[in-house]
């Protein structure tokens, strides 16, 4: 996985092909093919770890005792995250969710979670007034720490990072203190 990450990071997922995902990874075609029939295999599993992602994600707000201290956390562990490269991989993973139905089924249900975790969180802490005033807070919440992951992909300096998590935090924080009334 990591040899075809690298892969997929340095040239793009039509640009990569196998035989480079076996060299970088040190193994033989029959190897890696005993785990992956094809590069198509590599997306879908990196899509079911979205999945899991989210799962992971969904969990963790479930037990946090307010979402603004859960979104704090995870604001913090996005922006601390050494993985810059991810991103641009998880960029393919969505083009290739254009053309490919069950990436494409992968990637919504992986957002699903995610939504739905921020959504339960909202109306436990009764914020967001109406469902669908609260489905649309989730998204923007959900938007915001996909903005994070962009902005990774400038490779900000720590202290940058520090300060652009500050402001989402504080984004954040006003935004939940404001949708009750939403």
């Amino acid at each position: 996985m990591q040899a075809a990450l690298g892969c997929f990071e340095k040239n793009g997922f039509h640009k990569s092909s196998m035989q480079e995902i076996c060299k970088a990874a040190a193994l033989s075609p029959g190897t890696v093919y005993h785990y992956f029939a094809s590069k198509e295999d590599i997306i879908v599993h990196i899509a079911e770890r979205e999945v899991g992602r989210s799962q992971e994600f969904a969990d963790y707000l479930a037990t946090c005792p307010s979402l603004e201290k859960g979104l704090g956390v995870v604001v913090d562990l996005i922006l601390g995250s050494e993985e810059h490269g991810n991103f641009q991989v998880y960029l393919e993973v969505m083009c290739e969710g254009g053309r490919s139905h069950p990436v494409a089924e992968l990637l919504r249900k992986a957002d699903d979670i995610a939504l739905t975790a921020i959504n339960k969180k909202l109306k436990a802490e009764g914020k967001g007034g109406e469902e669908a005033s609260r489905q649309a807070l989730a998204v923007y919440i959900g938007g915001q720490l996909e903005f994070l992951e962009m902005y990774k992909r400038l490779k900000p300096s720590a202290r940058d990072a520090v300060e652009v998590g500050k402001v989402c935090k504080r984004a954040l924080g006003a935004i939940l203190s404001q949708a009750s009334r939403l």
